[in-house]
This record gives structure tokens, C-alpha cells and sequence, in this order.
């Protein structure tokens, strides 16, 4: 597992805030991140639920209320809460009842903020921690030296200047901890085509309604060409 450098916010967030909200792109490594936090912290103090698990996201869906107020007195781990909105006015109404640091951490693939009904139900009550794809030295697994080493008016040592190669090969492959481990760029690519799909069909799908979503990958490429450009 990649260390995190957003890991020490999640914690200090943990420490003081009912309701911590773990947002980032899917598959970034926001659950790897939780269950990380779960383990350190002790499992027998949490309860770890998914809402891609079809039989409880039927479940929360059919009664929110019903379903928050029955979770065991446990830390409560949601991932993909984005998926049901609904739940959180439940959330808010079980902090009020009992506000105690740390008590749900949530996770999603979508701004909290711009979810239905989130930013009056858990104004004051929550933190948010972004999440995004491997930063390069936590792909080498160290801490970061160049910017400190400039304001210190030390010249960087060439270990720390990646060499043309590096970069192009980081290009390619990105920077998502999946592809960052396949075999070659070909597979890579085509963890990247899938992604793409799976967005289109499922992320997309559940925000918003979309009328011609066969479209949408011919949108997201013609998107990419104008970058950088005047549309």
C-alpha cells in the first residue's frame, strides 16, 4: 500500500469532527485509506459498510432513518455514500442526538458539497478530505524535499530531477495506484478504457439522468483534445 499524505488529516479530523467525509475520483484508494484506519485503530470499534453492496443499499434506501438509527453503537465507516443523498439528513439527526468525535467516516467519488441536501443537513458537523491520485513521492514512498530544498537555497541533487524517460512513463501511466502496478502500458491503457466505461455507466448515471449516455465517452475525449483551448 502507498503511503498517504492525507492520511494525518483523516485523523487529526477524526479527533475533533462528528462526521469526516473522504472524497476523491474512484479508485484513488479512499476505502484502501479507511480500512487502513480501521485496522490501526482497532476493528472491534468500527462497523465497515459499503453502499456498492446492492442488498444494503436496497435497504438504506428504503428506509434512511430506519437504517442509520440501527447501526450498532460502533464508529460507523461509509463508503459511497454518494450514492444515497437521502442518508444524510439521517446522519445529521443521529449526530444532533449524540455528538461524538469521529463518530461516521464517509467516502465518495463526488464533491460532498455539491450533493443534494448536504450542505444544509451537515453544515458544522463535518470535515472534508480530499483525496486525490498518488502524488510522486508518494509513488517513491518518501517525503517531499525539492520545494524545501529551493526556499532553503540548496541547489536539488540530480536524484531529485526525474529524467526525461521518468516523465514520459508517468505520463502514460498516471498516477492511480492500479495501473501504476500492471505490467506494461498496454494493460495499463486498458484499465483506463474500463474506468472510463464505469463512470459513464454507473458514477454518472447516479447523479444525474442522462438521456444519451453512449454518448458521453465521445464528449469526455473530445474534452481532452480542447484542453488548454477555447471551446
Amino acid at each position: 500500500m502507498y503511503p498517504r499524505f492525507s492520511e494525518i488529516n483523516v485523523k487529526e479530523a477524526l479527533s475533533d469532527t462528528p462526521v469526516v467525509f473522504v472524497m476523491g475520483p474512484r479508485q484513488v484508494g479512499k476505502t484502501t485509506l479507511v480500512k487502513g484506519l480501521i485496522e490501526e485503530i482497532g476493528v472491534e470499534h468500527w462497523e465497515y459498510i459499503t453502499l456498492d453492496d446492492q442488498a444494503q443499499f436496497e435497504i438504506a434506501q428504503a428506509d434512511p432513518v430506519g437504517f442509520i438509527r440501527n447501526l450498532p453503537p460502533k464508529r460507523i465507516a461509509l463508503d459511497e455514500v454518494q450514492r444515497l443523498p437521502e442518508l444524510f439528513v439521517s446522519i445529521k439527526q443521529a449526530v444532533d442526538e449524540q455528538r461524538t468525535p469521529g463518530r461516521f467516516l464517509l467516502t465518495g467519488s463526488a464533491n460532498a458539497l455539491l450533493l443534494p441536501r448536504l450542505s444544509d443537513s451537515l453544515a458544522g458537523r463535518m470535515e472534508s478530505v480530499r483525496l486525490t491520485t498518488l502524488s510522486e513521492c508518494e509513488i517513491q514512498g518518501r517525503r517531499p524535499s525539492f520545494l524545501v530544498k529551493l526556499l532553503n537555497q540548496e541547489v536539488p541533487s540530480p536524484q531529485d530531477i526525474r529524467v526525461r524517460e521518468h516523465l514520459l512513463r508517468r505520463l502514460i501511466t498516471g498516477c492511480f495506484p492500479e495501473p501504476l502496478q500492471r505490467a506494461n502500458e498496454r494493460r495499463s491503457t486498458a484499465w483506463y478504457q474500463q474506468y472510463v466505461s464505469t463512470l459513464i455507466q454507473r458514477d454518472i448515471r447516479d447523479l444525474t439522468h442522462i438521456d444519451h449516455p453512449d454518448l458521453m465517452a465521445k464528449l469526455l475525449k473530445l474534452t481532452a483534445f480542447y484542453a488548454g483551448k477555447l471551446v
